[in-house]
């Protein structure tokens, strides 16, 4: 079994808040937002950023229904900011 890292990192934006998920939002705007990130020049966004990782949501998705059965949310939660 793997253990828990000692340390969880989330990047975020101070202006749009901690623990915000762009799988949460419709198309449009996490493109939106990626391009705003990628305008800033702060961050390296990789042109397929957005595919991969809808692509991996859908994969932690499915493994939670396999392994837990529906949960309350389509979106996985990997670390929520509340995490304690």
């Amino acid at each position: 079994m793997m253990s828990f890292p000692a340390v969880i990192t989330h990047n975020h934006d101070p202006a749009r808040g901690a623990g915000r998920n762009l799988c949460d939002l419709p198309p449009a705007e996490a493109v939106r937002i990626l391009d705003e990130i990628r305008a800033s020049g702060r961050r390296l966004v990789r042109a397929n950023y957005l595919e991969r990782r809808l692509a991996v949501a859908d994969w932690l998705r499915a493994e939670r229904r396999r392994k837990l059965g529906d949960g309350h949310s389509n979106v996985p939660c990997i670390f929520p900011w509340r995490f304690r």
